[in-house]
């Protein structure tokens, strides 16, 4: 055992290339989640100031920001849109810059195996079957942790405009319910009795 870590060790360039991939993957996966959280938090934040009786406040504050919260900003209003997929593309290409790290060391240590002068195969073999093992379970990880952030954010941009389009429904009704009655018409509840 201590051998195969010795093999690895030994070999510095394919050390380095699993060190930078871990690193590129921690970095990937902690802007990705810092975006996801962000437009969670946000679509929250405009939620709450409509809810709150600051619906004009969270319009001109849903015009400020990115296009992704758009569907915010039209609930607001009171059309249904639906969410963008901007954030699921980002997403995608996050993954594949995920996928490739692996390809990287795979492909350098496919080029140290062929080298026909090459005298230590064993040990370059030996630190690609180490920095796979390491890599694959990690770059799994790091792309469920991508995925799922992506997929909680949009649902709960989705979850804010249904909110918003459900008050402003009630709104409506309520609104043309009363100004029947006031006109002194017999009206029936359209909600049902």
């Amino acid at each position: 055992m201590n051998a195969l870590f010795a093999n690895f060790f030994g070999h510095a360039m394919t050390v380095a290339l699993v060190f930078a991939s871990l690193v590129a993957m921690g970095a990937v996966t902690f802007l990705s989640f810092r975006r996801s959280r962000r437009l969670s938090d946000k679509a929250t934040r405009l939620l709450y100031l409509a809810l709150d009786g600051r619906a004009d406040e969270a319009r001109i504050q849903a015009r400020q920001e990115s296009r992704e919260l758009r569907p915010v900003l039209d609930a607001l209003g009171g059309e249904v849109t639906p969410v963008s997929t901007r954030p699921l593309i980002q997403d995608a290409l996050a993954v594949v810059a995920l996928a490739v790290l692996p390809l990287v060391l795979v492909a350098y240590g496919f080029g140290v195996l062929i080298d026909p002068a090459g005298d230590k195969k064993i040990e370059a073999s030996t630190a690609l079957l180490l920095g796979i093992a390491l890599l694959l379970p990690v770059g799994v990880a790091a792309v469920a942790t991508i995925l799922e952030m992506s997929r909680r954010s949009a649902r709960d941009i989705r979850g804010a405009c249904i909110t918003l389009l459900a008050r402003s429904v009630k709104t409506t009704v309520e609104n043309e319910r009363s100004e029947a009655l006031r006109r002194g018409a017999n009206v029936r509840d359209p909600r049902g009795e």
